[in-house]
């Protein structure tokens, strides 16, 4: 299973000569059976995608250390409004911050790189927790220190 089970219409690989090798149907015999064997059988496709965003670390865009450092809109950013890794600050993603950087995914930059990557407008709104648990989940030896993640 894979993000791409949001629905075949928003796979980016649809469109390419190949197509795509995966089943788009979170409810199919195999997903459902994967589903079940794991506890997740009763989660709803926003959350079943939520999760896979958070534990698949190639399906968000990366963060820009370099937006988060120095002042001014792009902080050292040299690539600016061409970079594909997410100007929204790193503080924010973490916890909460009143900081001048992006706090909202829905701003032009963020909102822009996240469609580029595919993310269905309709996640979002639940990309912040998938931030904060994905970070958490690649922290192992801070896991015990830090609070745990949100579902």
């Amino acid at each position: 299973m894979n993000m791409t089970s949001i629905g075949q219409r928003e796979c980016p690989f649809v469109q390419k000569r190949e197509g795509c090798r995966f089943n788009h149907e979170l409810t199919s015999g195999n997903n459902r059976r994967i589903l079940k064997e794991n506890g997740l059988e009763k989660l709803d496709q926003a959350e079943l995608c939520t999760l896979l965003l958070q534990n698949d670390p190639s399906l968000l865009p990366s963060v820009c250390h370099d937006y988060n450092n120095d002042v001014g809109e792009y902080g050292k950013c040299q690539e600016r409004e061409t970079c594909k890794r997410l100007h929204m600050c790193e503080k924010y993603l973490r916890d909460n911050c009143n900081c001048a950087r992006c706090h909202d995914f829905f701003e032009p930059h963020p909102f822009k790189t996240l469609q580029d990557r595919g993310v269905p407008v309709k996640l979002i709104g639940s990309l912040k927790s998938a931030y904060m648990n994905a970070e958490w989940l690649q922290r192992p030896e801070k896991q015990g220190k830090q609070r745990k993640p949100r579902v």
